[in-house]
């Protein structure tokens, strides 16, 4: 149970650290891409955004799965063993879920 809690912990700390990546990088940036689309050279910018906001899309459907997955590999030892580290990652591995919901399936948009 040990190491599936650590495994479930590096797992949700992928998560958290890509959904972050993606929320103060990439969607800052298609956010950019979006607010010029109605230059004279529209439809570059218009696929240059969509090809962007896909990509940030992409990303949050990987930390939704890297998240879910840390959460209940690191929630199992967390119930049964009561352990601080899985504990942790369970907690970790919530809030990577969360962010790849709000990124990945647009639940909160």
């Amino acid at each position: 149970m040990k190491v599936l809690s650590v495994i479930g912990m590096i797992l949700a700390i992928l998560g958290l650290v890509l959904g972050l990546l993606n929320q103060f990088s990439f969607i800052p940036y298609a956010a950019t891409l979006e607010g010029i689309q109605d230059a004279p050279d529209s439809y570059v910018n218009a696929r240059l955004w969509a090809e962007a906001h896909s990509f940030t899309v992409f990303v949050g459907e990987i930390t939704l799965l890297v998240g879910g997955l840390g959460f209940i590999l690191a929630g199992i030892p967390a119930i049964k063993i009561k352990s601080k580290v899985a504990l942790i990652g369970a907690i970790l591995g919530l809030v990577a879920l969360v962010l790849g919901l709000a990124q990945g399936t647009h639940m909160f948009s």
